[in-house]
């Protein structure tokens, strides 16, 4: 793809088809003309090569998605590249959904349009809006990319002298499908948009799209130097039930109940859950932040003692004046590189703006206690808000103190990727390390990891990106010490399988070599819960199934990992 004179046009490169008009026509296809754009659809976020040839360009994805849905589009010139295919010219505003809308030369002279490859684009139609819009699925955007991605409302954008052809391969249903649904307004903001797909809790300012806090609960609880995953399920009360999966080097093991808080002193809806080693003794520990929307937090440890969890121990209770329990979030980090895992606390203040907050652990091999507060990071209201920001925390620069990431971004829109580098005492002021567009990266899309994927004892990125099919596509961020790799494709899951609505993830060093692997959890409500893991390789293998759950005490509506 090429840009001139401050446009963007684009181009694709289109190998081993003559510019040459062949001798007949083939005949028209017999297939569902729709599945085309399925097939696009089915691989979004995916990346592939570029380049003469490849199969990451834009017209070679169309081939193969055609190809994918029972036809055939073969060789020739721009224009008789489908017409030898036995494809049908329509006009742009009766497309429908599997069509192929091309850039094409318009001088009116035919060699000269069928030959001319400057500044040809390709792409699927999913839905004709009737207004001159389309929703659409393409290759290659941004230049280079080689990734799928879908753009909603698009419109051709089109170089002097071209123009966008319409061609249909395969046969049309008689009655378009119904669009599906839209979600129920899942966080009661009194808006149905994209947000309602990965609910947080109620309420207009939690309106992140998919949650970013559903994957702090694992850890090494017993001190083998492998990784396990804890669960926390609420019983009919309310109550919590905290429940180990223990590593055994190779897999996870059956969930055994290790503590049980009773009702309704504890109640699951007002407990928040981070799992770190508090006191450095090697064993990873939990800590949990009770309060409610009235009341205020109350802050306790659970020490692992290696095969259980010791009763809570109150640690902190902050100013209710100023410590909301439903304007935060709380995760584990090593700030200061004491070994010691500390508390970090983001608070959302009433304009939006965000806080963070240094809990210093000063916790005993025995008995665990946290300092006060203070504030480690300055982020000025006006352009950081807590209902814009996903973070995650890491030591990505391979120093022994952890850092912050936040992915900053709103709805649709594309992310700006952040890291805050630990100092010991609080973090360095920001660092952008990557304006990711809209059309292949969209904030509400997007849940964000730290995980050491190869070994080389500095967190990577991990961003679980949901594509348009509701599919999970891993995509990794390979830390450099002070800068990131540009992102690759870990592992792209089946959606048909996968859906990153009916999934929960945990971060866990299984085997204890050294690189973190991924936990999934899926289920879904009414859905038998089933647990994978994703051992990292250089990348992501296939998720391997773990031991079964019994489906009458493990309920997807009532676990959190």
């Amino acid at each position: 793809m090429l840009a001139k004179l401050a446009r963007v046009v684009v181009v694709c490169v289109l190998a081993g088809i003559a510019l040459v008009v062949s001798a007949s026509p083939s005949a028209a296809q017999t297939f569902d003309n729709a599945l085309v754009a399925d097939m696009g659809i089915a691989e979004i976020g995916t990346v592939r090569p570029v380049g003469w040839n490849q199969p990451g360009e834009c017209i070679k994805s169309v081939q193969r998605w055609v190809a994918n849905a029972g036809g055939s589009f073969g060789g020739g010139g721009v224009i008789s590249g489908y017409v030898n295919s036995g494809a049908t010219e329509v006009s742009l505003s009766n497309v429908v959904k599997g069509d192929v809308v091309q850039y094409t030369r318009a001088s009116g002279d035919y060699a000269t349009d069928n030959g001319d490859w400057t500044y040809v684009h390709t792409v699927v139609v999913i839905q004709n809006h009737g207004n001159g819009q389309f929703d659409i699925v393409q290759s290659n955007v941004p230049d280079g990319s080689g990734k799928v991605t879908r753009v909603d409302n698009w419109a051709p954008s089109l170089h002097e002298g071209w123009s966008a052809r319409a061609w249909r391969f395969g046969e049309v249903a008689s009655t378009q499908p119904p669009p599906p649904p839209p979600p129920p307004d899942t966080d009661s903001d009194g808006t149905i948009d994209a947000d309602d797909w990965c609910p947080l809790v109620s309420g207009s300012a939690s309106n992140h799209g998919c949650p970013n806090n559903l994957t702090q609960v694992s850890g090494d609880f017993d001190g083998d130097g492998r990784g396990d995953v804890v669960a926390v399920s609420r019983g009919l009360d309310g109550h919590p039930t905290i429940s180990w999966l223990r590593s055994n080097g190779l897999g996870l093991d059956s969930p055994q109940s290790k503590l049980d808080l009773p009702a309704p002193a504890w109640n699951t809806a007002t407990l928040k859950f981070v799992a770190g080693d508090f006191n450095g003794d090697g064993r990873s520990d939990l800590f949990v932040a009770s309060g409610s929307e009235i009341d205020p937090p109350n802050l306790y440890v659970l020490l692992s003692t290696g095969s259980e969890f010791s009763q809570p121990v109150l640690v902190k209770q902050p100013n209710p004046a100023y410590w909301r329990w439903s304007r935060l979030e709380f995760f584990a980090a090593d700030l200061d590189g004491d070994s010691r895992d500390d508390v970090i606390a983001v608070s959302r203040g009433d304009d939006d703006g965000s806080g963070i907050h240094w809990f210093k652990s000063t916790s005993g091999s025995s008995t665990p206690s946290l300092a006060d507060s203070v504030p480690v990071a300055s982020l000025h209201p006006a352009a950081w808000k807590v209902s814009q920001m996903k973070f995650a925390f890491g030591d990505f620069n391979g120093d022994n103190r952890d850092d912050m990431m936040i992915a900053s971004g709103a709805g649709s829109g594309g992310v700006n990727l952040y890291t805050f580098a630990s100092n010991g005492v609080e973090f360095n002021a920001p660092v952008m390390q990557f304006a990711l567009p809209a059309t292949a990266w969209q904030f509400e899309r997007l849940q964000w990891l730290a995980s050491d994927l190869d070994g080389d004892a500095k967190s990577d990125i991990v961003a679980i990106s949901r594509n348009f099919s509701d599919g999970p596509d891993i995509n990794w961020f390979r830390s450099m010490g002070q800068t990131f790799a540009t992102p690759t494709l870990a592992r792209s899951l089946n959606p048909v399988a996968w859906k990153v609505t009916n999934l929960r993830w945990a971060v866990t060093d299984v085997n204890a070599d050294g690189k973190d692997d991924l936990f999934a959890a899926s289920g879904g409500s009414g859905n038998p819960v089933s647990t994978y893991l994703l051992m990292a390789n250089g990348g992501l293998a296939e998720p391997v199934a773990q031991a079964p759950l019994n489906p009458a005490s493990w309920i997807w509506e009532r676990l959190q990992w």
